[in-house]
């Protein structure tokens, strides 16, 4: 493997996170004096930047017996306690607890200071205390990238064609108007998948995606609405 190739995707992933991240500076250098619009890309907060959910998952176990990541059916009393649960949370300590995921914070800097990419972080929030904290965090955490939230249960949407998403739950990939993108591939889905937000440079570069990326998807839209559905083919 050469180290520095910069330009392998392949050797990308093959890479300590450590040289993940000198690639991805030396490839903002590359695009550096290229004109390229700037391409929006939108990251999830739980499961992708800190991994909030596994001490949550815990919690829930420990006081109501209920396992939210390993479970195919949850009853509607069950929804009601997790939803109260997450309400009640304590976001302050649980933001401060949570494990980074594969240096997302330090990538989400890289990818603020490029040429080609406009991160903003999209968060599915339970309350008003849940998303005040996760304010105060990115405030002190990640200054100057933007942020918005919206109430869990709700598609996250958005009205560019080009903006990626990039989200460990296909529920906010499904109708999404831009590009999906999964992150974790310790989760099954039908998008194309990520560790790390690095590899967004491999996948989408110089205003369009990696050929092939999308070749075994139907892309479905409602001109009028915007309203898209993605579909893998059969």
């Amino acid at each position: 493997m050469d180290d520095y190739n910069i330009f392998s995707y392949e050797d990308y992933k093959n890479s300590s996170l450590e040289l993940k991240l000198k690639k991805i500076k030396l490839l903002n250098e590359y695009y550096k004096f290229k004109k390229l619009s700037k391409i929006r890309v939108y990251i999830d907060f739980d499961g992708v930047i800190l991994d909030t959910m596994s001490i949550a998952n815990e919690l829930l176990i420990e006081n109501h017996g209920i396992n939210i990541i390993n479970n195919d059916y949850i009853s509607d009393d069950e929804e009601k306690e997790i939803a109260n649960f997450f309400i009640n949370l304590n976001w302050k300590k649980l933001l401060n607890e949570a494990d980074e995921i594969n240096k997302s914070k330090s990538f989400i800097k890289l990818i603020k200071e490029s040429n080609i990419y406009e991160p903003i972080i999209y968060s599915a929030v339970n309350s008003e205390n849940e998303k005040n904290e996760k304010s105060t965090f990115l405030d002190r955490k990640l200054k100057n990238v933007e942020y918005k939230f919206i109430a869990v249960r709700n598609p996250k949407i958005c009205d560019d064609r080009n903006s990626i998403i990039v989200d460990d739950s296909d529920f906010n990939l499904i109708n999404w108007y831009g590009y999906p993108i999964h992150f974790d591939s310790k989760i099954n889905s039908i998008f194309p998948t990520i560790d790390d937000l690095g590899e967004i440079y491999y996948l989408f570069y110089e205003n369009k995606y990696k050929e092939g990326l999308y070749d075994d998807f139907i892309r479905e839209e409602d001109v009028k609405t915007k309203k898209v559905t993605w579909k893998k083919k059969i």
